[in-house]
């Protein structure tokens, strides 16, 4: 069969918000079928806004994995920087938006993957002395018994930050070497301000139509029931 040698890519449009998980390319070979997963990372340390991101595309209709009604129930106390809906692209059925602080650890490993496909990557942008700040807040807020899990075995952010000591040299790390990953793969990216992000909804309008389209009602509205539900970062 002379199939092997003809490939056929059948593209999903994800112009529209609502149509926005279907994003995999299906490739013909012969019998074979190989499924190409796409993806928009949501990344940066913690504290940045990423979860009110993932709230505000949940209303605006793209696949985050999670429904309106779940994307505040489902976050986690102990995940990184206490906030959860998170996935691991390491791990098969991920959406279409993956928000993952720590893709920065593994992004070589997705990048040479021929599965996966990351098409754009957004990075959260804070002022670095508010994050730690934030991040007070949330350690004072956290239950004791928590606390206690947390600092018999730290994980995720916990590892590095929890205690009496989160230098800003240790944030600053962070984020130089996701840009510099980012910029070595030449994965495009953009990036994202807080607190504008919770401020101004024509900034979402501007920053995000280029990647998941849509019209600018829909963003206020969008914009509108994320923030009712926005947690203290």
């Amino acid at each position: 069969m002379e199939g092997v040698s003809q490939i056929h890519h059948l593209r999903e449009s994800h112009c529209d918000p609502v149509d926005s998980g279907l994003v995999n390319i299906v490739v013909y070979l012969g019998l074979e079928v190989a499924v190409v997963s796409k993806h928009v990372v949501i990344t940066g340390p913690g504290r940045m806004g990423s979860s009110f991101l993932v709230q505000f595309l949940t209303h605006l209709g793209a696949d985050t994995g999670f429904s309106p009604w779940e994307v505040r129930d489902k976050k986690d106390p102990i995940a990184d920087g206490g906030a959860g809906l998170e996935h691991d692209l390491r791990k098969p059925g991920c959406p279409y938006v993956v928000k993952h602080p720590a893709f920065r650890n593994y992004i070589c490993e997705i990048i040479h993957k021929p599965d996966v496909e990351v098409e754009h990557v957004i990075v959260m942008v804070r002022d670095l002395r508010a994050v730690i700040g934030s991040y007070d807040k949330l350690w004072l807020r956290t239950p004791w018994w928590i606390r206690l899990k947390v600092s018999l075995k730290p994980s995720g952010f916990w590892s590095k930050y929890a205690g009496d000591k989160r230098p800003d040299s240790e944030l600053r790390r962070e984020m130089y070497l996701l840009l510099e990953a980012l910029a070595q793969y030449g994965v495009p990216v953009t990036l994202l301000h807080h607190p504008t992000i919770l401020e101004d909804p024509e900034y979402l309008y501007n920053r995000l139509h280029p990647i998941f389209g849509g019209e600018i009602q829909d963003y206020w509205t969008a914009y509108h029931r994320a923030l009712e539900r926005k947690d203290d970062e």
